[in-house]
């Protein structure tokens, strides 16, 4: 399905019209990180023809705008399919620049956070003013932004973030409820812009209870010049990987060019 109907770098394309159903093809673990950085470089990054719209990201291609729905241009649960599976297959900075004007765009209005159901084809807001359908986008800063999956079962805590270039900070509090008992476990992410033009990451794990730590630093696209001994380079993709058995805290520090 991937060119389906002659259209490039898509996946599922209908013959009648693109919509955001391709995009959420991403999020499986079988879909190709190669396709995906493809399909969103190519589509979800075109605002002439694709789906960067006024507000990201839009349910139907700008190439087909005259099919959309009039009150359905963007909705909450299809920007977040559409989004998270960058994020799963590691594809980056495209990843925060669809998250972050997607939130600021359909999420803040007056002045205010907003919870709409959608927004018009002539991007006014639509339908039920508090949606739980936003939710969901709750998971593209806690599993894309901050990259935190954990499991009780494998008994595996991991960190593969994405923070933003425009960000210093962010801390996250995870809560991990193990026979009966609630333990909060601490990941604490800084960058710093140094004088000679380098990059400073800091990622800090306080706090952890599972057998196995993963931190997965993102390399924002850039040159790795220094990180401590013992990482697997591009595990995952764009990041270097470090495990550590049986290790309650850890920082790692790395610098980039």
């Amino acid at each position: 399905m991937w060119g389906k109907n002659g259209v490039t770098n898509y996946f599922g394309a209908s013959g009648s019209y693109l919509d955001w159903t391709g995009m959420a093809y991403m999020r499986n673990n079988w879909f190709p990180d190669d396709w995906a950085s493809l399909q969103t470089q190519t589509w979800a990054m075109d605002s002439v023809n694709g789906f960067y719209g006024t507000i990201p990201l839009l349910t139907v291609a700008l190439r087909d705008w005259a099919s959309i729905y009039t009150n359905f241009a963007v909705v909450p649960d299809g920007s977040y399919m559409s989004i998270i599976g960058m994020y799963k297959h590691h594809v980056g900075n495209n990843a925060n620049i669809c998250t972050l004007n997607h939130l600021k765009k359909y999420n803040m209005r007056w002045g205010i956070p907003v919870a709409p159901e959608s927004y018009d084809k002539n991007f006014n807001i639509w339908g039920d003013q508090y949606s739980n359908f936003n939710a969901g986008k709750i998971r593209l800063i806690l599993e894309g932004i901050a990259g935190l999956d954990y499991s009780i079962p494998d008994d595996t805590f991991t960190v593969c973030d994405t923070m933003p270039m425009e960000w210093t900070y962010m801390n996250v509090m995870v809560p991990l409820t193990k026979n009966g008992r609630t333990y909060w476990v601490g990941s604490d992410l800084t960058r710093q812009q140094k004088p000679d033009g380098t990059v400073e990451k800091t990622i800090g794990i306080t706090g952890n209870t599972q057998g196995t730590l993963n931190i997965q630093p993102w390399l924002e696209e850039k040159t790795l010049i220094d990180a401590p001994a013992g990482y697997i380079d591009q595990q995952p993709r764009g990041h270097i990987g470090y495990t550590f058995g049986n290790t309650g805290s850890k920082t790692i520090v790395i610098r980039l060019q």
